[in-house]
């Protein structure tokens, strides 16, 4: 029998499915959080955002969790995530800030460390 990489996707497809399946055992709509976790994951690459680590990010989220939604659009909800982020303190834009504030930022330990760029 020869590969079939429809059916090879497919099997990928309910592997992705059993583990959403799993995650709705805790995180509902597990879907969504999986796209806000995506959005966040990205945000990690835009050179002129500076973000916490990422276990910071998720306890945050898990201890203040917003009603996200897909409602309103893929677009408004990349809004709200980044949004949410900049008002939580978990990442600044260096575009809106000044010099100043950016040092004050890093430095701030109570919040614990921060990355720029994706996290190794």
């Amino acid at each position: 029998m020869e590969n079939n990489p429809k059916l090879e996707e497919l099997a990928v497809l309910r592997d992705i499915l059993d583990k959403l399946t799993k995650l709705n055992e805790t995180l509902f709509p597990s879907l969504l959080w999986l796209w806000v976790w995506n959005l966040i994951d990205n945000f990690y690459q835009e050179e002129e955002l500076v973000i916490r680590t990422q276990d910071i990010v998720w306890n945050t989220l898990q201890s203040n969790t917003p009603d996200f939604t897909l409602e309103y659009g893929t677009e408004s909800l990349y809004e709200w995530v980044r949004d949410w982020m900049i008002e939580q303190d978990l990442m600044v834009d260096t575009n809106l800030i000044t010099e100043e504030e950016y040092q004050e930022w890093i430095k701030d330990k109570e919040y614990g460390t921060y990355v720029q760029g994706r996290p190794h």
